[in-house]
């Protein structure tokens, strides 16, 4: 029997906003996209004030991980939470906008992972943050697998 790797959440949705991340007429450019659950060390507000480049970090929500039982212990739905920081100098629109683009991403995207049923984009916070010119967004995801046999 050959290794499988187990899937990485965060890594699966680094690959889709790498991946995808298009500009209509150049007013969104791609972020830098930073997993911080690969070791990457996220930006600080230091490194923000010096660039006007935008940033998402990805990182494992808390929980992580989460299994609900179903069918008298045979079959369990697993969730796997996501948090994606969105930081921006330029303005509070620029912050919305790319919003409006992770999230059209995960739609397009929601289903074509083969490593989970479906990506669901669970919502928006804009942060408050006390750095006057550096506006913070975070994006929750949610992935999902349902009626899944238990593992044994």
């Amino acid at each position: 029997m050959s290794y499988t790797p187990e899937p990485i959440p965060s890594a699966i949705v680094a690959s889709f906003l790498g991946d995808n991340w298009q500009t209509y007429s150049n007013r969104i450019p791609k972020p830098k996209i930073i997993d911080i659950n690969d070791g990457t060390t996220p930006p600080g507000m230091a490194d923000l004030a010096r660039t006007t480049t935008d940033y998402v970090t990805i990182n494992m929500g808390v929980p992580g991980e989460q299994e609900t039982y179903r069918d008298s212990w045979k079959y369990l739905d697993r969730a796997n939470k996501i948090e994606l920081r969105v930081y921006t100098k330029v303005s509070r629109q620029r912050l919305y906008d790319l919003k409006a683009e992770i999230r059209r991403i995960i739609h397009y995207q929601m289903h074509r992972t083969t490593s989970y049923q479906v990506v669901v984009y669970v919502g928006f916070d804009e942060m408050v943050n006390e750095q006057q010119g550096i506006w913070e967004g975070m994006i929750t995801l949610r992935l999902e697998n349902n009626r899944l046999l238990m593992e044994t």
